[in-house]
């Protein structure tokens, strides 16, 4: 299978669990999704990884990688559900997509300096969302929704942003340390185990009604197939390709949005949302052609 189909299956798993969020969370909450979610991921995986993959190796150094990347990705998820049940979607999902762009801040701040091109998407990504951002007035008069309703959506989808950006971060050197199967692998049950933790913290029965079971267990399949695509297209010749068009996974959610809940979106949004995506492609193929 070439990068172009694995790119295509992990940005269609992606924007498509995102675009089915925006319902689960609304039913039954954004935590007891994201549960179900990990739930789902972690059975996947290691079922994956026990019969198809490489096993498991917990004797390398720096495991605590492993619970931070999870730790990351469940507040992630949390936040990015809690943005796209709020919606409106066309702003929540691209911004969660910019996090490439802080995912390069980040590192410059831990001392890998990026290169030109890298600073070249990071600038078109900020001016991406700056421009999204600005066309709040075209959303409040098509979805009647007020500036301050939009702009916490706006603030939660950029919390989902720096934790997405902390959890590629840490994943990433723990795929190096104990490969990329376990370092996904560890992002799911250490994810579950956190959400676990916060939703007992916040004294919420983990219940999912059982006409939900099916959707949630279909979500998180999408978000397993999605890792698995991207993973595996990317050990391949054709890793660039995976990488850039796994990333547009935002689009596929927005024209999601706008096809099934005919979420309105302005030529100014797809302009911003586009803008966001170049950058995004942008880091990522000069990121993975190192």
């Amino acid at each position: 299978m070439n990068g172009l189909i694995w790119g295509l299956i992990s940005s269609f798993g992606y924007g498509t669990a995102d675009f089915i969020a925006r319902f689960t969370s609304r039913a039954i909450g954004a935590t007891v999704v994201v549960f179900g979610v990990f739930l789902t991921g972690s059975i996947l995986l290691t079922a994956y990884i026990l019969f198809s993959g490489p096993g498991f190796n917990f004797s390398a150094n720096n495991i605590w990688l492993l619970p931070l990347a999870g730790v990351a990705n469940m507040f992630m998820l949390v936040f990015l559900f809690e943005a796209l049940a709020r919606g409106p979607i066309a702003v929540a999902a691209p911004i969660v997509s910019s996090h490439p762009g802080l995912v390069l801040i980040m590192l410059a701040f831990l001392g890998v300096i990026p290169s030109l091109l890298e600073i070249v998407g990071l600038v078109i990504i900020i001016s991406g969302v700056i421009f999204l951002s600005k066309q709040t007035s075209h959303i409040t008069a098509n979805l009647k929704m007020d500036h301050a309703y939009i702009n916490k959506t706006i603030l939660i989808a950029s919390a989902a942003s720096v934790a997405y950006a902390i959890q590629v971060i840490a994943a990433q050197e723990a795929a190096i340390e104990f490969g990329p199967f376990q370092a996904a692998w560890a992002t799911r049950t250490f994810g579950l185990i956190a959400i676990v933790i916060l939703l007992l913290c916040q004294k919420k029965r983990i219940v999912i009604p059982i006409r939900w079971w099916p959707i949630v267990i279909v979500q998180g399949c999408l978000d397993v197939g999605a890792v698995l695509a991207l993973i595996l297209g990317s050990l391949g010749q054709d890793r660039i390709i995976v990488v850039v068009l796994s990333s547009t996974f935002s689009v596929v959610t927005v024209l999601l949005a706008r096809v099934f809940i005919k979420e309105p979106v302005s030529r100014n949004q797809w302009l911003a949302i586009f803008i966001i995506v170049i950058g995004v492609a942008i880091i990522s193929s000069e990121s993975y052609s190192h």
